[in-house]
């Protein structure tokens, strides 16, 4: 039963990974959707509607996706139950080569072999199959997927953000409800904070996730995801994701790393 209950964990912390905010991918058009009417404190503020807020974002994504060639990333994954204790930890790398492919390599794990496998073993492999187009979920922050209201600005980490209310289109247990921090300058999504618009497990009875962007050269990138949920039988969880160490190479080094990646060997995910 504590199996089931973990299992609940794991599909949390898959669709927080699924949550793809700013992935790197196919991207909804605008066209098609209707447009969403201005508030008239949004034209008294000087607010862009959502439709407008979105077009920033596509445009964004779209010279991101144009640009990021290649990068690796050391991430550490931890789980903490109710009393704060580690259950169960995994630290490896994540490389990145254009247009979507990643592998991960696993550098050391610890704790739980319940919590390794179903929780850090079903992001991971999640994460990946989505990334090499084995999995076919659109949970990607477009106009397919979302309404945007901007409902006020707010500085977040130094940066100057619009504050929108995220609405789902549709009851789906890869999307979310909550807000979204987009930067004024870049148009890039800073924060995310937020809850499955649908319970994804039965056992699953609260869920609220957090996911932070930083800011590495022209490039934003995940800093840190945190999902804490309130679970049938086990309790109180909480998951983080830390991500570090970035390397990003230009278009010429990554396609010596292309070539590279067909001859090393990749550890298999945590299981």
């Amino acid at each position: 039963m504590r199996c089931a209950a973990w299992a609940g964990i794991a599909a949390i912390t898959t669709f927080g990974f699924i949550l793809n905010a700013t992935g790197l991918g196919p991207q909804a058009r605008l066209s098609g959707n209707p447009a969403e009417s201005p508030r008239e404190d949004q034209l008294q503020q000087g607010y862009p509607t959502g439709e407008e807020l979105f077009a920033k974002l596509v445009e964004h994504n779209l010279r991101r996706e144009a640009n990021l060639k290649y990068y690796s990333v050391s991430r550490h994954y931890c789980v903490r139950d109710r009393n704060d204790k580690v259950r169960a930890e995994l630290e490896g790398v994540m490389e990145y080569h254009a247009p979507g492919f990643k592998q991960f390599k696993v550098s050391s794990e610890r704790g739980s072999s319940i919590v390794r496998r179903l929780v850090f073993g079903g992001i991971i492999d999640s994460e990946t199959d989505a990334s090499n187009g084995r999995s076919h979920r659109d949970s990607s922050i477009t106009p397919a997927n979302y309404i945007l209201d901007v409902v006020g600005d707010e500085i977040v980490d130094g940066h100057p953000c619009l504050v929108a209310k995220a609405t789902p289109r549709r009851k789906d247990k890869y999307l979310f409800e909550g807000k979204v921090w987009v930067d004024r300058i870049d148009f890039a999504i800073v924060k995310i904070e937020g809850k499955p618009a649908r319970n994804p497990s039965f056992w699953v009875k609260k869920v609220e996730i957090v996911r932070r962007y930083q800011k590495i050269g022209e490039f934003w990138l995940p800093l840190r995801d945190e999902t804490v949920s309130q679970v049938r039988i086990v309790g109180k969880g909480t998951l983080t994701i830390d991500h570090q160490d970035y390397r990003i190479l230009p278009s010429d080094e990554s396609e010596v790393r292309n070539n590279e990646r067909n001859t090393d060997s990749v550890l298999p995910a945590a299981r």
